[in-house]
């Protein structure tokens, strides 16, 4: 065989070998989608780590997301949602900016993001929501941050009882033990927590103290350090 001949032989086996691990890559593509598609449990699981997404594309990854589909996959299984798929391309291009909201409407369109329960309340509305899974998941997902909105609001109103409990407490201290919240003749938290630990009982009662003694020492410094400008 001449070397010409060799070079030739090469190169189409170099090919054969690249479109069986093309075909192979597709087959695994589709297996990998069915088998997600077919188990409610793996479906809901993928929903629910792709709603933790601060944004998606919205033309990229929004769609094959809502389908179960990773990207990767999408050129091989989109087949299968053509003209769903088309439809929500449509919409989504009809709709930008009036019932989609686009967080950067001002770059180029393949470049759009939105936020996942943004799109898919969207996709609620227009009725294309491919199936109920989805819908689910992120009614779930919405729910959950709502709660967390809620418990970080009452953590925010907690602290900022005690904080005025404790700074309220700090100043009666002052006025009333003014040597003894005092360390090396100065002022500060660590001498004012100690008279407040002590007696506690004028400014709690028969209740714990707010923060640990080492918490309030730290408020009452930040406080002592503010200067008026």
């Amino acid at each position: 065989m001449s070397k010409e001949n060799e070079g030739n032989h090469d190169v189409m086996n170099t090919i054969h070998k690249m479109r069986n691990q093309f075909q192979k890559s597709q087959e695994q593509h589709e297996k990998n989608h069915e088998a997600l598609k077919n188990n409610n449990e793996l479906l809901i699981k993928f929903y629910t780590d792709k709603s933790k997404l601060d944004t998606w594309l919205a033309l990229d990854e929004a769609i094959p997301f809502c389908v179960g589909s990773s990207k990767e996959s999408w050129p091989t299984v989109k087949k299968q949602y053509d003209f769903w798929a088309n439809d929500v391309r449509t919409q989504i291009k009809a709709s930008a900016g009036i019932s989609l909201k686009i967080l950067n409407p001002e770059a180029k369109e393949r470049l759009w993001r939105v936020k996942p329960t943004d799109f898919v309340d969207w996709l609620i509305n227009k009725e294309l929501c491919p199936n109920e899974h989805l819908k689910t998941t992120f009614h779930i997902t919405k729910q959950q941050k709502a709660k967390e909105i809620i418990s970080n609001h009452g953590n925010a109103e907690r602290f900022a009882q005690q904080r005025e409990q404790i700074l309220a407490a700090a100043l009666s201290a002052l006025a009333n033990f003014p040597d003894q919240c005092k360390s090396q003749g100065k002022v500060n938290g660590a001498a004012i927590a100690k008279v407040m630990e002590q007696k506690s009982q004028l400014w709690f009662g028969n209740d714990e103290l707010p923060l640990s003694t080492r918490g309030i020492a730290n408020l009452i410094n930040k406080s002592l350090k503010m200067k008026d400008d």
